[in-house]
C-alpha cells in the first residue's frame, strides 16, 4: 500500500508570534461560558426573578485580594440574594466547562492562575468595594498589633457594615480580625462621647456667655432693651457654637476617612466631598471644603466623578459639562440632575412614572430643554430647570411597524428613527411638528446628521453593515457603503468636516473613511468589545471611544491610541469631548467620569503595550524599556535627542524569544543587563564594541534556573538576579525553594551565590555601591535583607523591616564615603528609609531606621501624605547638598520628597503634576537629575522637568475643570 506523503509543517518566528496567548484563549472562553451560563440560569429560574451576575460573583470569590486563585469550599459559596439551587447549578456548569475543577468534598478552585487575573480585572464595584474593606481592616489590624492603639475609624466601620453580611458568609476575616471591628467599634463609641463632651463644653460657654450678657443688659439698658440684645447675641453665640461643632465632627470624619481608607483614598475624597455639600451653611461649606482640598494629598484636580443610582443606558451633558438627566436601566426612566446643585442626588421629576420606557435622549442644541423619545411612540419636551418638570408632547409616531429606536440633533429640531421610518421634527411651534423623510424595509436603528451640511444625514438599519446616505432636500437615498467585511453597525459618526465618517461594528472594531476614497480605510483596533459610543473632537484630529470592555480610548485619527483612561466597572455607553482638554464618560452602572487629557509632560513617547521594565542609564541622558507582548527585545529612549533604538537580546540556536522582565545598566552606562521570560540573562553592549555576555543557566543540574527573573543588578565583579520560580535539588541543599538571590561572578558564571528565602518571594536585588560584599534583597514579607554574600555560605547580616506588604521596589545611593541611603516601597501604600554608616576605625557598619517625617499638613497627621495604592517604584537623585527622592504609584500619581543634607530626619513633599492614566509600572530620574522619566499602564512612557513647580498649573486646571 502506498504511503501517503505529505507537507511538512514549518513553525516560524512570525507564525508562533501571531498564535494567541494561552491565557487570552482561556480569558475569551471563560467570557462565552459565562455569557451563556447566565442566559441559562436566567431561563431556569426565570419564576424566582432571579437577578443577573450570579456567575461573576461566585467566579469572584475564588479569586483572592492579590489577584491570584484560591479554593473554595461549598460552605464558602453562599450568595446572599441567590437561592442555594441557583448556586449549586451554576458550581456543576462551571465545572462541566472546565472553569473549575473539583478537589472532592466540595472544594473546588479556577483551573488556571489565568482565569484569576482576568477575573480580577472584571470585578464589579461590590466586590472591589469589598476587597478594599478587607485589606484596610487587615492594614489597621497589623498596624494594631504592633502599636495597640490603631483601630478602624467610623468612616471604614460604616463601608464595612455594608458589606458585613457578603463578607461573613464568604469568611474573608478571621475571628481575631473580627475581634478587632468590634473593639474599633468601641473605639468610635468613645470618640464620639468625647465629642459629645466637647459640644457640651460649647454649650456650657454659650451659657457663660449668656449670664454675663444678661447682667451686662439689665445694668446698661431698659428690659425691652436688654432683652433684644439678649436674643441677637444669643443667636450669634447658636450659631457659631453650630458652626464650631460641624467643623469638628467633619476634621474627625475626615480624619477617619483618610487613615482608614489608604487602598483607596479617591474614593474616600469623592464621598466626603459629596457630605460636604450637605453641610446648608454657605460659609462653614467652604471653609471646609477650602481645608480639605488643601489638606488632602492627591485630590484628583483632573478626574472628577458622579454616580447615578442605578445602572443608566445614556447621559445628557452640556457643554460645561452638567448632565441634566440619565435613562435608567430597567424600566428605562428618565431622572433630571439638579443643575444649580451638581453634587446632589438626581431629582424625579413629578408624575415621571407617567414617561417610563424611554429609548432615546437629547438635549436641544443651545437650550436647557430635553427630548425624550418612548417606546410608545410619543416624543416629549422637558424643560431641565427642577422648578418646572412638567413635559410637553410634541409628537406620537407610529409603533406598529416596530418601536421607536433613536433621535439625534438637528438645526430647528431632531431626526428621528421610529420603526423603518425616518422623520423631521420642528421644534418653532408648527402646527405639523414633524413630517416623514423616506422609509426603509426594516427599521433603522442609527442616524448620523452630517454638521457641515444639514441637509444629508446617514442611516444603518438593524442588524446590518450597510451606510445609507440620505438627503432631507429629496427625501432620497444618494449613495451607500457597504464593502465592509465586518458585522453590522454598532456606532455611526459624521466628522466635523463633514468629509469623514466613522462606523464601530460588532466585536471590537472601529473604521474612518473619507467619502473621496471610501476604499481606503482607517482601523481603530484597541477595544475588546463592542464599541458602543464614539465622538469626535473639535478640530476632527482625535477621536474618543467608549466600548463595552469598560475602556475609555482616546485615538489621533491615524488609529494611533493616545490615552487610554481606566476606572469603570460597567460598560462605557456615552462618551464626549468638553471644552479645556475635558472629556466624559459614563457607564451602566451609573459611574460618571470627567478626564483631564491636556498634556502635562514635556514629551511622550506611545508604546504599542503596557511598559514592563525600565532602567535609566547613570552616566547619559538615556533610558531601556520593554514592553509586554514583546518578544524581540528592548528600546533605548535617548532623551537629549529624542530617539528610539531597539537592541536584541542574544540567543542561540536552541533559545525561544521571551519577553523582558527586568533591566539595568552597567556602571559605566555601557551596557545593559538583561532578564527575559526565556530564561536567559544578558549583558548587552549597546555601542557594539564588545560582544555580549551571556549568563544562561547552567547546564549542570545541580545548578538553578532562572526562570523567574524579578530584579537584576550588577557591578565590576558580580551580577545579582532575582528569581521566584527556580528550583534547586534536595539533594544538593536539603530544601526545596522557589524563592532565592543569586549571584554570579561575571567572568565565571558557573561560580554561584545562592541567597535563600524559602517563605518568601524576591522581588528585588540591589548591590550596595561601595560594598561590594553586601547586597540587599526586598521580599514578599515585607521586609529588606541584607545579605554578606561572600561568606562561605551567604548570611543575612540585618534585616530592615516596617512593611506590612511585600516590596515592590528599592534603591541605593550613597551620600558620601561612609554613610548610604537604602529607600525601599511597598504594596501597603507606603515607602521607608534606612541610613546606613560604617565606622571609619572599626569599619563596623550601623543600620538606622531613619523615621520619615513630613510637612505638617495644618493638624493631619504626616502619614496622610502616601499614596492612594500600591508604590510600584522608588528611586534617588542628588543635587548637591539636596537629596531627592521620588515614588511611583498604582493610583497613576509620582510623588517628589527632598532632604538635605544636615536634615536627614526631614523629608519636604515638592508638589508636582507627574500623572498617567493607569498604574506607573516604572519611575527613575534622568544621569543628569533634571528629567523624571515614567513609564504606565497606560502604553507610553513620558519626560518631566524635574525643577518644574506644578502650583501655578494645579490653579490652572482646576479652574477649567468641567463639573464643580
Amino acid at each position: 500500500m502506498p504511503q501517503e506523503s505529505y507537507p511538512h509543517l514549518l513553525f516560524t518566528p512570525e507564525l508562533v508570534d501571531s498564535t494567541p496567548d494561552i491565557g487570552r484563549v482561556l480569558a475569551e472562553l471563560m467570557d462565552d461560558q459565562v455569557h451563556t451560563l447566565e442566559n441559562e440560569i436566567a431561563q431556569k429560574f426565570s419564576k424566582t426573578r432571579l437577578r443577573r451576575g450570579l456567575v461573576m460573583k461566585i467566579l469572584g470569590s475564588f479569586v483572592t485580594e492579590d489577584d491570584t486563585r484560591q479554593p473554595r469550599s461549598r460552605e464558602q459559596l453562599s450568595i446572599p440574594g441567590f437561592p442555594e439551587e441557583a448556586v449549586d447549578y451554576c458550581l456543576e456548569q462551571l465545572k462541566a466547562t472546565r472553569i473549575l475543577k473539583d478537589y472532592g468534598e466540595g472544594t473546588y478552585e479556577l483551573t488556571h492562575d489565568t482565569l484569576a487575573r482576568h477575573l480580577a480585572r472584571q470585578r464589579d464595584e461590590e466586590t472591589a468595594n469589598i476587597i478594599e474593606i478587607v485589606r484596610a481592616v487587615r492594614g489597621a489590624f497589623n498596624t494594631h498589633k504592633l502599636d495597640r492603639k490603631h483601630y478602624l475609624g467610623e468612616f471604614a466601620l460604616v463601608n464595612l457594615r455594608k458589606y458585613e453580611d457578603l463578607i461573613r458568609s464568604a469568611q474573608r476575616l478571621n475571628e481575631e480580625e473580627w475581634a478587632f471591628v468590634k473593639a474599633s467599634e468601641q473605639d468610635v463609641e468613645r470618640k464620639q462621647r468625647k465629642r459629645q463632651m466637647r459640644m457640651l463644653g460649647l454649650a456650657a460657654i454659650s451659657v457663660i456667655m449668656f449670664i454675663g450678657v444678661l447682667g451686662f443688659s439689665k445694668l446698661w439698658y431698659g428690659q425691652k432693651t436688654a432683652r433684644e440684645a439678649l436674643e441677637k447675641t444669643m443667636g450669634e453665640l447658636n450659631t457659631q457654637t453650630q458652626k464650631n461643632t460641624n467643623l469638628i465632627g467633619y476634621q474627625e470624619d475626615i480624619t477617619d476617612a483618610l487613615q482608614e481608607q489608604k487602598s483607596d483614598r479617591t474614593k474616600s475624597w469623592q464621598l466626603l466631598l459629596g457630605n460636604l455639600f450637605q453641610v446648608e451653611d454657605t460659609s462653614l461649606k467652604n471653609q471646609l471644603k477650602t481645608q480639605l482640598i488643601k489638606d488632602y494629598p492627591i485630590s484628583p484636580f483632573y478626574n472628577q466623578t458622579f454616580n447615578i443610582p442605578g445602572g443608566i443606558e445614556k447621559v445628557v451633558i452640556d457643554p460645561q459639562g452638567a448632565f441634566y438627566c440619565a435613562i435608567m436601566d430597567g424600566n428605562a426612566q428618565v431622572l433630571f440632575k439638579h443643575k444649580d446643585s451638581p453634587h446632589k442626588l438626581l431629582l424625579t421629576p413629578a408624575g415621571a412614572s407617567v414617561y417610563k420606557n424611554v429609548v432615546d435622549i437629547m438635549r436641544v442644541p443651545g437650550t436647557e430643554k430635553i427630548l425624550t423619545l418612548h417606546q410608545d411612540g410619543k416624543l416629549f419636551l422637558w424643560d431641565s430647570l427642577p422648578n418646572n418638570l412638567n413635559p410637553i408632547l410634541i409628537d406620537s409616531f407610529p409603533a406598529d411597524l416596530g418601536p421607536p429606536a433613536t433621535i439625534v440633533p438637528h438645526p430647528g429640531g431632531a431626526l428621528v428613527a421610529a420603526g423603518p421610518r425616518v422623520y423631521q421634527v420642528f421644534l418653532d411651534g408648527r402646527k405639523y411638528p414633524s413630517r416623514f423623510i423616506l422609509g426603509f424595509d426594516r427599521p433603522v436603528k442609527h442616524l448620523a446628521v452630517n454638521p457641515a451640511d444639514p441637509n444629508e444625514f446617514a442611516a444603518v438599519k438593524e442588524n446590518n453593515q450597510v451606510v445609507n446616505i440620505c438627503r432631507l432636500d429629496t427625501n432620497v437615498v444618494i449613495r451607500t457603503y457597504e464593502n465592509f467585511d465586518y458585522e453590522s453597525v454598532t456606532y455611526l459618526a459624521y466628522a466635523p468636516d463633514g468629509k469623514k465618517m466613522f462606523a464601530a461594528f460588532e466585536g471590537d472594531i472601529g473604521i474612518l473613511w473619507t467619502f473621496k476614497n471610501p476604499d481606503i480605510h482607517t482601523l481603530f483596533r484597541g477595544h475588546n468589545g463592542f464599541i458602543a459610543d464614539a465622538a469626535f473632537s473639535p478640530d476632527g484630529q482625535r477621536l474618543l471611544t467608549g466600548g463595552w470592555d469598560t475602556k475609555v480610548i482616546l485615538w489621533d485619527i491615524s488609529g494611533k491610541i493616545l490615552k487610554e483612561m481606566q476606572g469603570h466597572k460597567g460598560r462605557i455607553n456615552y462618551v464626549a469631548f468638553l471644552p479645556h482638554d475635558f472629556v466624559v464618560s459614563a457607564d451602566e452602572e451609573g459611574l460618571v467620569n470627567s478626564w483631564y487629557i491636556g498634556v502635562l509632560a514635556d514629551t511622550i513617547l506611545p508604546a504599542s503595550n503596557r511598559i514592563r521594565a525600565m532602567a535609566a542609564s547613570p552616566t547619559e541622558n538615556k533610558v531601556a524599556y520593554s514592553i509586554y507582548g514583546d518578544t524581540l527585545g528592548f528600546l533605548v529612549w535617548d532623551l537629549d535627542k529624542n530617539e528610539t533604538k531597539r537592541f536584541q537580546q542574544p540567543l542561540r540556536r536552541w533559545d525561544h524569544r521571551g519577553g523582558i522582565s527586568a533591566l539595568t545598566f552597567s556602571a559605566d552606562g555601557k551596557a545593559v543587563l538583561v532578564g527575559s521570560d526565556n530564561n536567559l540573562v544578558s549583558l548587552v553592549y549597546l555601542n557594539g564594541e564588545k560582544e555580549d555576555e551571556d549568563y544562561r543557566s547552567s547546564r549542570n543540574r545541580n545548578m538553578p534556573s532562572t526562570d523567574g527573573i524579578t530584579s537584576l543588578d550588577i557591578n565590576e565583579q558580580w551580577i545579582a538576579i532575582g528569581n521566584k520560580q527556580a528550583w534547586l535539588k534536595a539533594d544538593r541543599l536539603g530544601v526545596e525553594n522557589n524563592h532565592m538571590a543569586l549571584l554570579r561572578k561575571r567572568r565565571d558564571p558557573q561560580h554561584t551565590f545562592i541567597a535563600l528565602r524559602p517563605e518568601s518571594g524576591v522581588n528585588v536585588v540591589k548591590f550596595i555601591p561601595g560594598l561590594d560584599s553586601l547586597i540587599l534583597t526586598g521580599c514578599d514579607d515585607g521586609n529588606v535583607y541584607i545579605w554578606n554574600f561572600l561568606r562561605p555560605k551567604p548570611a543575612i547580616v540585618q534585616v530592615l523591616p516596617g512593611h506590612s506588604s511585600r516590596i515592590s521596589s528599592c534603591d541605593v545611593i550613597a551620600w558620601d564615603a561612609s554613610s548610604w541611603y537604602i529607600f525601599a516601597g511597598s504594596k501597603d501604600n507606603t515607602a521607608s528609609l534606612w541610613v546606613v554608616r560604617k565606622n571609619s576605625k572599626t569599619g563596623a557598619l550601623t543600620y538606622l531606621n531613619n523615621e520619615v517625617l513630613f510637612e505638617d499638613l495644618n493638624g493631619f497627621k504626616n502619614t496622610y501624605a502616601w499614596h492612594a495604592s500600591d508604590i510600584t517604584d522608588v528611586a534617588f537623585s542628588r543635587e548637591k547638598g539636596t537629596l531627592k527622592l521620588l515614588t511611583a504609584s498604582a493610583d497613576g500619581s509620582v510623588k517628589l520628597w527632598e532632604s538635605q543634607k544636615g536634615k536627614e530626619g526631614y523629608i519636604k513633599e515638592v508638589p508636582n503634576l507627574i500623572r498617567h492614566f493607569g498604574e506607573i509600572r516604572s519611575a527613575r530620574f534622568s544621569a543628569d537629575g533634571k528629567y523624571i522619566i515614567t513609564g504606565g499602564e497606560d502604553r507610553s512612557i513620558k519626560k518631566w522637568d524635574a525643577s518644574k513647580q506644578a502650583e501655578d498649573r494645579i490653579k490652572e486646571i482646576r479652574a477649567r475643570r468641567p463639573v464643580e
